[in-house]
């Protein structure tokens, strides 16, 4: 026996109606996309934050390892010289210090040539 026959209901199959309403539901999740895709990192951090504290707290704990674990970054730059946004890290520590570090890499390279 099937289990058409068995409880006499079928299974809705996706008709117009469903479908218009998913098409008419991702206009506004286009705009709410274009909308984060504005927004600094700040505020992102900031909404994403704020959302994270309405969930329950078993959801909470598994939204942040997820996000723990997919928010590593790595840059690798290879050459004698940091990459630019070091370089601007370095200057706001000590001005004089990404002059120093040029320095040192042309020395190097003298002494290499």
């Amino acid at each position: 026996m099937s289990a058409k026959q068995r409880t006499g209901k079928r299974h809705p199959r996706p008709g117009r109606a469903q479908t218009q309403n998913s098409a008419r539901s991702s206009q506004p999740s286009q705009a709410l996309v274009k909308a984060w895709r504005e927004l600094s990192d700040e505020q992102k951090s900031r909404e994403l934050s704020d959302l994270v504290q309405q969930l329950p707290d078993a959801e909470k704990r598994r939204v942040l390892r997820t996000v723990t674990r997919q928010r590593v970054i790595s840059n690798t730059f290879i050459g004698p010289i940091p990459d630019p946004d070091s370089l601007a890290k370095y200057s706001a520590i000590n001005p004089g210090l990404v002059e120093q570090i040029v320095s040192m890499a042309e020395k190097e390279q003298n002494i290499r040539a």
